[in-house]
Formats: C-alpha cells, sequence, structure tokens
C-alpha cells in the first residue's frame, strides 16, 4: 500500500494506468456513508452509470452528501453538459475566430454559480482549439463580486463533528483525517473558489463597489467603459435568469446556463478527460471515494494536513493497494513532472 499525491491535472494518469493493466471496469464507492456512486467503464470513450439506489433516503448526518452532492459532481465535472450545449459551443467558436483588425475584442465573464459548476474547464479547450496559433481572441473577465461569493468557506471540523460523524457510522479513522478540514459546504464553496483562481491567470479582474449581482454587472458595466476608444463585447454565463436579463445590453450577450433536467439519467457518455475530472471532484465532495476493478484505489480530496499549496494546485491523494499499480503509476508521474 503507497501514498501518492497528485494534482487533479494528473488525476488522468491514474485512469491511463488501470485501462493498460485491464480494469476498465470501474466501481466507485463514496466512504462517509458507504453508499455506491457510480461506475465508469473505459473506452474510446467513456460511460457513467450512476447508482441512484438508496440515495433519496435521509443521510443519519448533515455531513453525509446526498443526491444534490452527486448531481453537482456530475454537473462540475462537465460529465452532465447544460442545455443549449452545442449552441454555446458555436458561440464560442465563432467569437474565437473573430478578425480583431475589424473587430472589438471579446470577453467572457462567468457568474458565481457556473464557476462552482467548474465551466471553464469545459470552456477552455474549445477557446484553445480555436484560437489562431501565437494569439488570443478571446479573454475573460472576471468581478471580484464573484470572488467574494466564493470566499466563504471558513467552516472546517471540530472535535465535536467529528464525534457525531463516528457515532453515525462513519468510521474512526476516516473521521480523524478530516480533522481541521473544510465541511462538506465549504468544499463544494472551495471547488469554485480555485476555479476562479484559474481563470485569473488569463483574465482581467475588475473590483466590484457593490454585492451580489448587482456588483457583478456594475462591476462588468465599468469594465467596458474603461475601454472607449474599442469597448469589447461581453458574453456572460449564468445560471440566474435575473442575471441574464439585468445584463443584457449593446456590446453585452447574456447566455443562461440552464441544467434543469440534464442531470437525472441513469447513464451518461463522456470524454476521459470529463470522466477524470469526476473522480476529481468527487474526491472533494465526499471526502474520500474508492475505485475499485483489479485492485482498489482510495482518492480522498481532502486529509488531515491538507492546506494552501495542495488546494492551490488542486491536489488528490491516493492509497493505493497492489504494487504493480502503484509502481506503474509513480513512473508516469516521475516522466509528466509537477503540473
Amino acid at each position: 500500500m503507497r501514498k501518492i499525491e497528485l494534482p487533479r491535472q494528473h488525476v488522468m494518469a491514474l485512469l491511463n494506468e488501470l485501462y493498460y493493466s485491464n480494469q476498465r471496469d470501474l466501481k466507485v464507492k463514496e466512504l462517509l456513508g458507504g453508499r455506491e456512486l457510480f461506475t465508469i467503464t473505459l473506452g474510446e470513450e467513456c460511460t457513467v452509470r450512476l447508482k441512484w439506489s438508496g440515495w433519496e433516503d435521509a443521510p443519519a448526518h448533515r455531513e453525509i452528501p446526498v443526491a444534490e452532492d452527486l448531481r453537482e459532481a456530475l454537473r462540475a465535472s462537465g460529465v452532465v453538459r447544460p442545455k443549449e450545449w452545442d449552441e454555446l459551443e458555436k458561440i464560442i467558436k465563432e467569437m474565437a475566430k473573430r478578425d480583431l483588425r475589424t473587430n472589438p475584442p471579446v470577453y467572457i465573464c462567468f457568474d458565481t454559480n457556473c464557476l462552482s459548476r467548474r465551466l471553464y474547464d469545459s470552456i477552455l479547450p474549445v477557446v484553445e482549439k480555436k484560437e489562431k496559433k501565437g494569439a488570443r481572441s478571446l479573454g475573460f473577465v472576471l468581478s471580484k463580486a464573484v470572488r467574494k461569493e466564493l470566499f466563504k468557506f471558513d467552516k472546517k471540523y471540530r472535535d465535536v463533528d467529528l464525534a457525531e460523524l463516528k457515532r453515525t457510522g462513519v468510521p474512526e479513522w476516516l473521521a480523524n483525517d478530516l480533522h481541521n478540514q473544510l465541511n462538506l459546504a465549504g468544499r463544494k464553496t472551495r471547488l469554485g473558489f480555485e476555479e476562479y483562481g484559474q481563470v485569473k491567470s488569463r483574465a482581467v479582474e475588475v473590483s466590484a463597489e457593490e454585492d451580489g449581482d448587482i456588483g457583478i454587472i456594475s462591476s462588468l458595466e465599468r469594465f467596458r467603459e474603461s475601454r472607449p476608444e474599442r469597448q469589447p463585447d461581453l458574453l456572460v454565463l449564468s445560471s440566474d435568469n435575473d442575471v441574464c436579463a439585468r445584463a443584457e445590453g449593446p456590446g453585452v450577450r447574456p447566455f443562461l446556463v440552464d441544467y434543469r433536467g440534464q442531470d437525472r439519467a441513469s447513464s451518461y457518455k463522456c470524454d476521459w478527460e470529463s470522466a477524470a475530472r469526476l473522480l476529481y471532484v468527487a474526491s472533494v465532495i465526499f471526502a474520500r471515494i474508492s475505485v475499485r476493478a483489479g485492485g482498489t484505489v482510495e482518492v480522498a480530496g481532502v486529509w488531515r494536513g491538507k492546506g494552501l499549496n495542495e488546494w492551490k494546485a488542486e491536489k488528490v491523494r491516493l492509497t493505493v493497494h497492489g504494487d504493480e499499480l502503484s509502481a506503474s503509476l509513480e513512473q508516469t508521474l516521475a516522466i509528466l513532472g509537477p503540473a
């Protein structure tokens, strides 16, 4: 048994090693409540099959995730796409091809709910694929009002919380490993906060004088006004009808990112990148998952001692049962190097 820490970008290496060792039907279980989550069948594309049985029952404790948390993992990983995804992809591709010599630049803006659902992770490959070599035709803009909403992840497990979890049947070793780590709500918020940080690396960040939706919209208006010589066009992505209504105006195109009815199926087809993101997101929301095929790999999204650097690198900690798998995985990670 070996413990290996790796950043989210390298979770794909785990899937590759399982695939090439002929472990292609993966059973994923969450360990806080002891329930089956889903299976992943690896092939030319991946098939995710949900295990919904028993998920509508009331959990034994408020910190045991429920069915909506599983649906959130599906949305945040990109396994479940929003309605009109094809239309959104078409819009972004057209904007990415825009000739900046004769047209104003375009910036994509995310509301809080879209960053919580990590839509940037799904959009970025579309943008990068269509951008001209050596030039970025699409930019991103962030409102600090969004950052303020995503900064609310301060609730951590106290000794009394862990004692309650143990009484509900959570294994003592697992409860102890959550000491001083974020609670369920905090972990979900932190996923969005770290997504904000990913966008920020290639975005313009705009200050906000007000909070909430009004702060987001007013900061975007100031951003456009600050470039009077060539006002940029904005594509505003939100799952909030009110934000989309307020954002509409000259040079601003709101797009309602709507997941309703998309996350109720029993199975989904997805690419390998989305399957890898699903393991990462599920490990954070559910704190600890196990991936079983020929052997077992436990994936911890949080663990005792996980700190700022591990969160910023979006690291997980693997506990690999099986010397052959751990040796081949470590060899692959050595070749990949730091993310």
